[in-house]
């Protein structure tokens, strides 16, 4: 790969292409490189944004609390894309397909869907969307080395991600990998998940068919809600919509993968 650019970004590339630069010093050199470089961040007020976890379920209970499908623990974190070994990041996407997507899920698993909102301004950094790379080569640098689909460069493309997100920011958002960038994903800090996310509901489903690449048939056979101590009290039923009143009227709209209700004043009504 060419880079029209300073040598150094394109040096450094090399270098972790070769795995002659340890992700340590890596780093130290994103920071020398990027003195002075600007990037946009994304501002999204409180309640704003709707974002979606999936995690395939191999358990015969039913998760019992919003810890149970949020970040994993920091003994159980695994290198991955955006975070080292023992970092807490909680990944998840901007619509519900997406997460399926991500967990490359086969017929018969049993998956829990919990959806979030954001209960504070949500502060990211975009990686991998920019269309218009920087002719220094740094946002390129970020780019391919974040966005590479070989996990070998995880250690690096971690090391990228603790950069962009350093200091007083949420997260990253980035574009689906999994789903050949149709879409976009989420990697939040453990601590703006635990201040400034809040789960609203999850969905238990079970996987009927996959009847081609990222196309899923799905059967929802559970339905959840968590009480003030993040305590799920499952229903035994699939989600609803409640009219209280003889005459109420709900507004449907269709999201691109199912149907979300509006009272007649445009306001969301949350599934029971």
């Amino acid at each position: 790969m060419t880079f029209e650019s300073s040598p150094s970004a394109a040096d450094l590339y090399q270098r972790v292409s070769a795995g002659s630069i340890s992700p340590e010093e890596f780093e130290r050199e994103l920071w020398r490189l990027s003195k002075g470089h600007e990037r946009r961040g994304r501002v999204y007020e409180a309640g704003k944004v709707r974002i979606y976890r999936t995690r395939v379920w191999m358990y015969s209970e039913r998760p019992k609390s919003v810890a149970d499908i949020s970040y994993p623990p920091k003994h159980l974190s695994k290198l991955n894309r955006a975070k080292a070994e023992g970092e807490p990041i909680f990944y998840a996407s901007a619509g519900l397909p997406p997460s399926f997507v991500e967990c490359k899920l086969e017929q018969g698993q049993h998956v829990v869907c919990g959806e979030w909102r954001n209960t504070t301004n949500m502060i990211l950094q975009e990686v991998g969307l920019s269309e218009e790379l920087d002719p220094e080569g740094l946002e390129r640098l970020y780019h391919d080395i974040f966005t590479s689909p070989d996990p070998k460069v995880y250690g690096y493309s971690s090391r990228v991600a603790h950069h962009l997100m350093s200091g007083p920011l949420s997260g990253l958002l980035y574009p689906s990998i999994a789903a050949q960038n149709k879409s976009h994903n989420l990697a939040l800090k453990a601590d703006f998940v635990d201040g400034g996310l809040r789960l609203i509901n999850a969905s238990f489903y079970r996987i009927k068919d996959v009847k081609a690449k990222h196309q899923y048939e799905i059967e929802e056979l559970d339905f959840a809600k968590p009480d003030s101590k993040g305590i799920f009290e499952w229903m035994g039923r699939k989600r609803q919509w409640v009219l209280r009143k003889q005459g109420d009227e709900l507004k449907m709209i269709a999201n691109g993968w199912t149907w979300d209700a509006y009272s007649l004043d445009g306001k969301l009504v949350e599934p029971e």
